[in-house]
């Protein structure tokens, strides 16, 4: 029979695994919450299905929306291949684009959202470990506080001109959702329905991305954002896993910090001669 110390220490591992990976489905029609735990070594002597459904009041389901829990994800795991890889320099644009109309010295009620594109090229093409390889992003605009639309299609021609010139293409688009968390609206669902059809001889593993950032969650311990896309049938999203190339999250806010300055056309650092 285990020791009490030995269970003890079990039963914190265990725990350990499902909060590291514990994800959540937020169901706003249903008015549920559903906690859905990871599979482990570690729960093998369980009942094998531990997810839990939650039902909410209407109250609290509108509590929920408020405070962004539509932002979630299916379970990502390790073993699963990276389809997503962001180049620094790109997660910097698009990060300070979002910054630029919503940090802590702009009034909260005047916080509004961004829009942009994403450019690159494929790697691994037509093959199972096909990734798209994101090189640079490109502002756009901007709008209000809920919504930011491309207007002007010249915009995306330009991107278009910008990228072919260095044999790359566009890959998808971002928004941000200032202070409520990264999930697609109805409103982004059309239009990334609109992106996957423009780019209908691409394979499932190709097809445009759609990247959502919020730049009150960048951290430390998270980018801010999350990465979608339309499964083949147009109906069901997936959660492409990523990465972003030569970065450190530890020092992420210091980054942004120091470079949000440049986003508002200020001068990054001044030099204090002496006569």
């Amino acid at each position: 029979m285990p020791s009490k110390k030995k269970r003890t220490q079990d039963t914190g591992n265990l725990f350990e695994v499902l909060l590291r990976d514990l994800a959540f489905q937020f169901d706003p029609d249903k008015f549920t919450l559903t906690l859905k735990f990871p599979p482990s070594d570690l729960l093998q002597e369980l009942p094998t299905s531990l997810d839990q459904v939650i039902p909410l009041t209407p109250n609290e389901s509108q509590e929920a929306v408020d405070l962004g829990l539509t932002d979630y994800s299916e379970l990502i795991t390790e073993s699963d291949p990276i389809r997503v890889k962001i180049h620094l320099k790109a997660y910097i644009r698009l990060a300070l684009h979002a910054l630029k109309y919503a940090h802590p010295k702009i009034p909260r009620t005047k916080w509004i959202e961004v829009i942009g594109l994403l450019t690159g090229y494929t790697e691994n093409a037509d093959t199972p470990l096909a990734c798209l390889i994101v090189t640079d992003a490109f502002p756009i605009g901007h709008g209000t506080d809920i919504t930011a639309q491309i207007n002007n299609p010249q915009s995306m021609v330009k991107v278009y001109k910008e990228s072919s010139k260095k044999n790359q293409i566009i890959l998808g688009w971002y928004h941000s959702h200032p202070s409520y968390g990264a999930f697609m609206s109805e409103t982004d669902y059309q239009t990334q329905v609109r992106y996957q059809r423009l780019s209908s001889n691409a394979s499932p593993l190709t097809s445009p991305i759609a990247l959502v950032i919020d730049p009150t969650r960048i951290s430390n311990r998270s980018y801010g954002f999350k990465i979608f896309r339309l499964k083949e049938n147009l109906s069901t999203w997936e959660y492409p896993r990523f990465e972003v190339l030569n970065s450190s999250l530890e020092s992420l806010p210091d980054l942004m910090e120091t470079l949000l300055p440049l986003s508002e056309g200020k001068a990054m650092f001044l030099e204090y001669d002496h006569d």
